[in-house]
């Protein structure tokens, strides 16, 4: 049974009996429906998914802003950091995004990830020219 975690406020901590009561509600959600439950935690997950994307889209932007103003001033410290929030943003928005549409149970065909098996099959078995 999945535990999903996305609310990050504030939050009150649950007596023991409450703890209980409340894995005993999750537990006959999944054994009553768990098509249902599966696809609350899905939606949740992706919810933080998408709110990570935001955020990194904002930092794009941002560090964009940034590297204008730095054009105008040519303060060293300031284009590093456009730098910086640019790369960050992007790659917090595209893995974000990777993740948003990836299909449940389906691999995913990284192509970086597949190369050290590539390799070893190319020297078991190499081409007769």
């Amino acid at each position: 049974m999945p535990v999903v975690r996305s609310y990050t406020g504030p939050t009150v901590p649950l007596s023991e009996r409450e703890q209980q009561i409340l894995r005993q509600i999750e537990q006959s959600l999944y054994e009553e429906d768990p098509h249902f439950a599966r696809g609350v935690a899905r939606r949740l997950q992706s919810f933080g998914r998408a709110w990570l994307a935001r955020l990194g889209a904002l930092a794009v932007v941002l560090g964009l802003a940034a590297l204008i103003v730095f054009f105008f001033t040519r303060v060293l410290a300031l284009g590093i950091v456009a730098f910086v929030a640019m790369v960050g943003g992007i790659v917090v928005l595209t893995t974000s995004i990777h993740a948003l549409t990836a299909r449940p149970g389906r691999r995913s065909r990284n192509r970086l990830q597949e190369l050290p098996g590539s390799i070893a099959r190319r020297l078991r078995h190499p081409r007769r020219r």
